[in-house]
C-alpha cells in the first residue's frame, strides 16, 4: 500500500458511533479507520479529557492534520462540540529548553527522513511567538505538492501521506502523533523521543 490515500478516501471523515464530536479518518499506511483527533484505531480517550493520551502507535500525516483542523473549525453542533474559530491557539505538548511552550512554525524537510515534514518552533524560525489553527492550516495546505530540499541534497515532494515531526531545521525531532483539544486550545501531541 502506498502512502497516498486512494481517491475515494481523500478528505474522508466519518463520525464515530456513540462518540459525539469524534470522527475517524482513513490511515494512509494501514488502510484502517482511526480517530481523527489522536490517530489511534479504536481510541478510548474523551474529547476534553486533560489526562495523558493513550499510548499512540501511529505517526500523524499531513492529510490527517489538515482534515482534523478543518473539522475542528467546521464541525456542526450538536452532536459535535461547537466549531472553534481560526484564532484558536495551537502548540506542542512540550516546552522549549529555555522555557515556555513550543509552537509549530515554518515547514521544512525533516533531517532524519528527508521525505517527511518537520515544523520548527515558530519562535525559533521567525514566524512569531505563537500560532493559531487558521495559520497552521494555511501552512499545512501550502506544502501539499511542494518540493523541499533535503538536508544533504535532493528534492522531496510532500503529500497527504507525509509523516510529521516537531523539529528545527537540521536537528533531530519528535514525531507528531496526534491532535488534542482542551477547551479553547489545540495541542499537537508528540512522542517523547528524538530520532533521526
Amino acid at each position: 500500500m502506498t502512502d497516498e490515500l486512494s481517491p475515494q478516501f481523500q478528505n474522508s471523515i466519518v463520525p464515530i458511533p456513540n462518540r459525539p464530536g469524534l470522527t475517524m479518518v482513513m490511515n494512509t499506511t494501514t488502510g484502517r479507520w482511526q480517530c481523527s483527533i489522536c490517530g489511534v484505531v479504536g481510541c478510548t480517550h474523551e474529547r476534553n479529557d486533560p489526562a495523558p493520551f493513550p499510548q499512540m502507535q501511529l505517526q500523524l500525516t499531513l492529510g490527517q492534520l489538515i482534515n482534523t483542523l478543518i473539522w475542528i473549525m467546521t464541525r456542526i453542533s450538536p452532536p459535535a462540540l461547537p466549531p472553534l474559530p481560526r484564532s484558536t491557539p495551537i502548540r506542542y505538548d512540550f516546552q522549549k529548553p529555555t522555557g515556555g511552550w513550543s509552537h509549530p512554525g515554518r515547514p521544512s524537510s525533516y533531517r532524519g527522513y528527508y521525505e517527511q515534514l518537520a515544523f520548527c518552533d515558530c519562535g525559533e524560525c521567525g514566524v512569531g511567538s505563537s500560532i493559531n489553527i487558521g495559520h497552521m492550516l494555511h501552512l499545512a495546505e501550502g506544502v501539499l505538492g511542494r518540493t523541499f530540499p533535503g538536508y544533504r541534497g535532493g528534492g522531496y515532494t510532500m503529500h497527504r501521506g507525509t509523516r510529521l515531526w516537531a523539529a528545527e531545521y537540521g536537528a533531530a525531532g519528535r514525531p507528531i502523533m496526534g491532535v488534542q483539544e482542551i477547551g479553547n486550545l489545540i495541542i499537537l501531541r508528540t512522542e517523547d523521543k528524538e530520532e533521526w
